[in-house]
């Protein structure tokens, strides 16, 4: 196994080693070839044998060539980032190749990249492949290390001092042939100057005994360089780890590193892409501290390739093959650490949907990112474009491409989109507005305003909406029930018979005005009563004797009481006619409103059924014409995508048939006419049952979505057959999220028939049929994804996908009314009721016959014994006076000898 590791290692490192050409497709095979400072930026292009260089003040941008073209090759460019205005300058390591000669330059960043002051590197038979250069911050001092020296220039003095490699870590010769070619057991792979005196180095210590190397770090200053053994030195991951791992080969491109430096502290971020770690250290003159290792939730994804500072507690780390589609196959994710050294989920990544990169960089891995106290610059590999984003201030955000120097594209400052805001300085994104707020955007506030506690504002809003513009339509109502009792007898003895509890059902009420014309019977009983009482009252009873007994229905004219108690079944006849002949006209249910005789306003001349029939089982000639209005009736569909700044050029709408995608007309396309801050799309859809995508480009939001479908009327010849208007909104949303980036809606549709039964034999039953649209939702926002793997997702994609599907129903529902009473049977009904409440009454008459004459007689007999006391001297039947007590003595006589006669010569003759 060792032999074979070995035979890998010799060949890998013959390929490195003894290359005479070099390969310029990679960016940064050998070294870092783009810097940058507060005030200028510079990429070396090897395949173009140039400096692309630009003044960032005043975006003076030029190219120049290498003094020696072709022959000169250069590993790696540096400068401070805190070089001021008149610091133009940077530092180039680089190669001689026809004559090996290995060379350090000041170069003019702005006068024709003219050479300052060059020095040349010692020559051994090692090449500079694995080189690393680094300025200080100040641009006083640039230190290098290679594999064959260490050195540490004046760049104001102009002076080198150099550092033999081998003084410093011990030397192996390979042999290749002849010629020894010698190997050091450290290779260096980054380095960041933590003062103009010192510096840390990451790169791997290898054991060329038991071929395994280990990531590690080297703190060195100007002192201790000189001995090798008072240098600080850490071991990044364990032995074992790497040994198991990966075995013993070098490749710059697997096993690059990655260092930076926290300002102010001491403390650095080094990257391991060789194994998605990222190692927090903290550094002093006698010591490197380990003190926390992050590694990557997904694996094998060069996690670490770059990474750099942003600020105290921010870091921007590169991951070298995680896609951020469309714009590049790698991205840079923004991360924050707490106060225990923790870090977060990415906050945001770059490029994203508001910042995306140049096209041409669609295919190219992120290299490099490099990061001043104004700019931040990220060079993509293989097209070797560069581009610069600018710390923008609250309210701002850098979005927009504004300058493009061949190869250097620098975004503009400018503010934040409508519906997202921004109140700190940064690099990323403006964030959406919370819930309950609003920004119209390209202002200066940094923060979103509060909306109208009535509006529709969700996440990411841009004006306030009132709620009732968005109101759900929905002609799904539920089909009535059948009334407990479907049989009009007992309906129309239940009217009659009863009286509410409210005044107006008490009003309305047959049984009330009943009692009120018996009421006045007794009264009138009671005048008749009094009547026999006074010696003058015989003739006036006997005439209205007479009259009452003409109008007895109970006794047939036998009974004068019983014509005074006909008037009550009178009354309650005519209200039983009027009930009956209203009823029967209360259907369909369609047609009628609240009902004014009755204390039941819902009451109907109507029962129903449901049921719930296949589409399959085949129609009869009478119900095949509605389902034949039903399938033709041609459907509009409008889709209102509402909160957001999407608009009708970034709109297209397929049709899904198959694997093909036909594009759809819109009849209408407009922004903000009908609801503010809203898209409004309508078509026509070619069929009832389809599949549409509606596909919006661009970095913006929805809130919402309102969809509409509609659908015209018609009729069969004669009117039987009737497709009702078919209007149906629903709103689709969530209050603290915006619609998915892909949001799936299906809508079904269910043919609902209604059959309502002709009034009298001779109408024709009549069919109407309406659509009813029931919906499902597959996707509507993607917040379990944010929740899960980090809501910076939200900021990744610059295209949203809202998709419909209509299907039908296989079954359809089939609702029937029925009138519960015909035209033609309302005579017989009312018939039958006179004769039982004939009936009623004569039971009730009898009753109180019984009952209620004894009690009445009763009466009379007392106040005759009072008046009788009271007069004293009472007359005859002649008027001659008599004695009182023989009087009052007869009258006693009298009044107990013939009781019921009496009481039937007064109430019935």
């Amino acid at each position: 196994m060792k032999q074979s590791v070995f035979v890998l290692f010799l060949s890998c490192f013959c390929v490195i080693i003894s290359a005479d050409s070099f390969v310029s497709s990679n960016a940064d095979a050998y070294g870092h070839l783009l810097t940058m400072s507060d005030h200028l930026i510079v990429r070396a292009a090897n395949d173009q044998s140039s400096y692309a260089v630009m003044n960032l003040d005043t975006l003076w941008w030029n190219t120049c060539v290498y003094s020696g073209t072709t022959d000169e090759y250069i590993y790696s460019v540096s400068m401070g980032k805190s070089q001021n205005s008149s610091q133009l300058t940077f530092v180039a390591i680089g190669l001689i190749i026809s004559t090996n000669t290995q060379f350090v330059r000041i170069i003019n960043g702005i006068d024709s990249c003219a050479v300052l002051d060059e020095q040349i590197l010692p020559t051994d038979t090692a090449r500079l492949e694995h080189v690393v250069l680094a300025v200080d911050d100040s641009g006083q001092v640039a230190f290098g290390l290679s594999m064959g020296v260490f050195f540490v220039y004046d760049l104001l003095n102009y002076n080198i001092q150099l550092t033999n490699y081998s003084s410093i870590w011990n030397m192996t010769a390979w042999y290749f042939g002849s010629q020894p070619t010698w190997y050091p057991g450290f290779i260096p792979f980054a380095m960041a100057a933590t003062s103009i005196d010192s510096v840390l180095v990451v790169g791997y210590q290898c054991d060329l005994v038991n071929f395994f190397c280990t990531p590690c770090a080297y703190y060195m200053t100007q002192a201790n360089v000189q001995k090798p053994s008072t240098m600080p030195y850490l071991l990044l991951l364990p032995n074992e780890l790497v040994y198991q791992d990966y075995p013993y080969y070098i490749s710059s491109n697997i096993m690059n590193m990655a260092i930076s430096i926290q300002d102010g502290r001491s403390v650095a971020l080094i990257g391991l892409s060789q194994y998605d770690t990222v190692v927090m250290i903290e550094f002093i003159p006698t010591d490197i501290i380990l003190i926390k290792s992050y590694i990557s939730d997904v694996l094998g994804v060069g996690y670490g390739q770059s990474l750099v500072w942003l600020s105290n507690d921010t870091c921007a780390i590169v991951s070298l093959t995680r896609a951020i589609s469309p714009w590049s196959v790698s991205r840079i994710e923004i991360v924050e650490f707490d106060s225990n050294n923790d870090m977060s989920a990415p906050l945001f990544t770059l490029p994203n949907s508001q910042q995306p990169a140049d096209s041409s960089t669609s295919t190219s891995n992120i290299l490099l990112v490099v990061v001043t106290h104004a700019n931040l610059a990220i060079l993509f590999g293989y097209s070797e474009v560069v581009l610069v984003i600018p710390f923008a201030s609250a309210s701002m955000s850098s979005q927009y491409l504004s300058f493009n120097a061949n190869s250097i594209g620098l975004m503009q400052t400018t503010s934040c989109i409508p519906g997202t805001y921004n109140d700190i300085t940064t690099v990323g994104p403006c964030k959406l507005c919370p819930i309950g707020t609003r920004n119209a955007g390209y202002s200066t506030i940094s923060s979103c305003t509060a909306c109208n506690s009535s509006s529709f504002c969700p996440l990411g809003s841009i004006a306030d909406i009132p709620l009732d513009t968005v109101n759900n339509i929905s002609q799904a109502l539920a089909y009535p029930e059948s009334p407990d009792s479907i049989i009009f007898d007992d309906i129309l003895i239940q009217a009659m018979f009863s009286i509410g509890s409210t005044p107006s059902c008490i009003l309305v009420s047959p049984l009330f005005w009943t009692v009120i014309v018996i009421a006045m019977a007794l009264l009138l009983l009671s005048i008749v009563g009094i009547l026999q009482l006074v010696r003058w009252g015989g003739k006036h009873r006997a005439v209205i004797v007479r009259i009452f007994r003409q109008t007895d229905l109970i006794g047939e004219g036998t009974l004068w009481m019983g014509g005074l108690m006909s008037f009550g079944i009178i009354v309650l006849v005519c209200f039983a006619y009027v009930f009956s002949n209203s009823f029967v006209y209360l259907y369909p249910i369609e047609k009628t409103n609240s009902v004014p005789f009755a204390c039941d306003t819902t009451m109907r001349n109507a029962k129903f059924s449901t049921s719930l029939q296949l589409l399959a089982t085949p129609r009869n000639q009478e119900e095949a014409p509605i389902f034949s209005l039903l399938d033709s009736q041609q459907f509009t569909l409008e889709v209102n995508f509402v909160q957001t700044l999407f608009n009708c050029s970034s709109l297209t709408i397929q049709q899904i048939i198959g694997v093909n995608l036909i594009q759809l007309p819109w009849l209408n396309c407009s922004y903000g006419d009908q609801i503010p801050a809203t898209q409004t799309v309508s078509l026509t859809l070619p069929a009832h049952q389809m599949t549409l995508n509606f596909i919006l480009g661009g970095p913006y939001y929805i809130g919402g979505a309102y969809v509409c479908l509609r659908g015209s009327s018609a009729a069969s010849e004669g009117s039987i057959h009737f497709r009702q208007v078919l209007s149906f909104c629903q709103m689709f949303y969530t209050d603290n999220q915006t619609l998915a980036q892909a949001t799936q809606i299906n809508i079904q549709l269910t043919k609902v028939i209604n059959r309502t039964t002709g009034l009298s034999p001779s109408d024709a039953t009549k069919y109407t049929g309406i659509w009813i649209p029931t919906f499902t939702i597959e996707a509507i926002n993607d917040e379990l994804v944010y929740f899960q793997q980090g809501s910076y997702l939200r900021y990744l994609t610059n295209m949203t996908t809202f998709q419909v599907t209509f299907v039908e129903t296989p079954f359809f529902i089939k609702n029937t009314q029925d009138p519960i009473a015909r035209q033609g049977e309302i005579i017989f009904h009312n018939v039958l009721f006179t004769i039982v409440a004939l009936e009623i009454f004569g039971l009730v008459f009898l009753i109180v016959k019984l009952t209620m004459a004894p009690v009445f007689w009763f009466i009379v007999a007392k106040i005759q014994k009072k008046m009788s006391n009271r007069v004293g001297v009472v007359e005859d039947n002649n008027d001659a006076p008599i004695d009182a007590g023989q009087n009052l003595e007869a009258a006693q006589k009298n009044t107990t000898a013939q009781p019921g006669v009496e009481l039937n010569r007064l109430f019935l003759r």
